[in-house]
């Protein structure tokens, strides 16, 4: 079904830890020619020291340092998709939100992606019939504890998928984005500690916390022309945990 991935050329922004590292390992054996960002590329090195990851180039990147993304987006030749999968998410109660942490969310979360595919787009780097994938979060609508700042960046997410897929439309590209509930990786420990009793019970004993290998399909899909009629759309992959809130409560 994803055959059509063998030697295409994917960027994975974020593919150091949690999902993007889990996506750079199964585009790598799906075949994929791999440009891996990240602001630390120790892990990725790494995996491909081990033979977990071949046919790829790796590139210390902060995506909210513009001159680390000119500085990538000049070097690399054309993509054919770009999986923005980077994104941070920090806690703070809504008696402590003062402009430097909000901005601090929205810079990683919204602002660097949007800049980021800008910067694709005005030095020519995405080839045409070129798969652009974000990554929100089901935070956006689920009230999760502490996480204003960060629900309001991935909501941001949607309407700049929403919005821009049909301006892309126009050269032939398709833009769409990824959206998940609590994925079992490193940044997420706090937010899963920290939820309410009730809340925590339903993640661990009612659905389960998805493991990061089953949260990339969404991106091999997105990436394939088996998802060529989708564009402007979210795949909420979410186990499960919005009905579960329903009916449990």
């Amino acid at each position: 079904m994803y055959d059509d991935i063998q030697g295409k050329r994917v960027l994975v922004v974020g593919a150091s830890t949690g999902i993007g590292y889990s996506l750079a390992i199964a585009l790598s054996n799906l075949g994929a020619a791999l440009v891996l960002a990240s602001r630390t590329t120790g892990s990725i090195v790494n995996a491909i020291d081990e033979g977990r990851i071949s046919n790829a180039i790796v590139i210390s990147c902060d995506i909210t340092n513009s001159d680390d993304v000119q500085k990538l987006v000049t070097e690399i030749e054309p993509v054919d998709a770009v999986c923005f999968v980077a994104g941070a998410v920090k806690l703070a109660p809504k008696h402590q939100l003062k402009k430097a942490f909000i901005n601090s969310q929205l810079d990683v979360n919204l602002v660097a992606p949007i800049e980021f595919l800008s910067s694709l787009f005005r030095y020519k780097k995405l080839n045409d019939e070129a798969s652009i994938i974000f990554t929100t979060a089901t935070a956006r609508f689920n009230s999760v504890h502490a996480t204003t700042p960060y629900a309001a960046a991935k909501n941001g997410l949607v309407s700049v998928v929403q919005t821009l897929a049909g301006e892309a439309l126009l050269d032939n590209m398709r833009v769409n984005a990824v959206s998940f509930d609590y994925v079992s990786t490193r940044m997420t420990k706090d937010i899963v500690g920290s939820s309410e009793e009730k809340r925590e019970a339903l993640t661990k004993e009612v659905v389960g916390v998805s493991p990061s290998l089953n949260a990339v399909v969404p991106y091999i899909y997105l990436v394939s022309k088996a998802s060529r009629w989708m564009t402007g759309q979210v795949i909420e992959a979410d186990a499960g945990r919005r009905l579960s809130r329903v009916v449990h409560g």
